[in-house]
């Protein structure tokens, strides 16, 4: 891997293109200020955004590792799991007009 620059960005060059996916960011980004996340599909495809958005050709100077998921340091026991709720009573005739509904 090669060396970051001091906020973590790598060179395109040294990027991995093994369909990783990783955070990608070029200087005349116009669909967002902010980087995005990306993989590269080969050669004849090139990089692809996680979005899947036509916005067409992506050519990113720089890229960064993706972060690792949070890890629950929770001592606390997980929630049950949901349960389905009761049927609601039907309702009196006559409570809902045509317009209601």
């Amino acid at each position: 891997m090669s060396t970051p620059d001091s906020n973590g960005w790598h060179d395109i060059s040294t990027a991995h293109k093994d369909g990783s996916w990783m955070f990608l960011y070029w200087p005349t980004m116009s669909i967002t200020s902010f980087p995005q996340v990306g993989f590269h599909m080969g050669d004849e495809y090139g990089w692809e955004l996680a979005n899947d958005r036509d916005y067409g050709e992506v050519f990113p100077t720089h890229w960064r590792p993706m972060f690792a998921p949070p890890v629950s340091h929770s001592s606390s026991p997980p929630p049950p799991p949901m349960t389905k709720p009761a049927a609601c009573p039907p309702l009196a005739a006559g409570t809902i007009s045509e317009g209601d509904a």
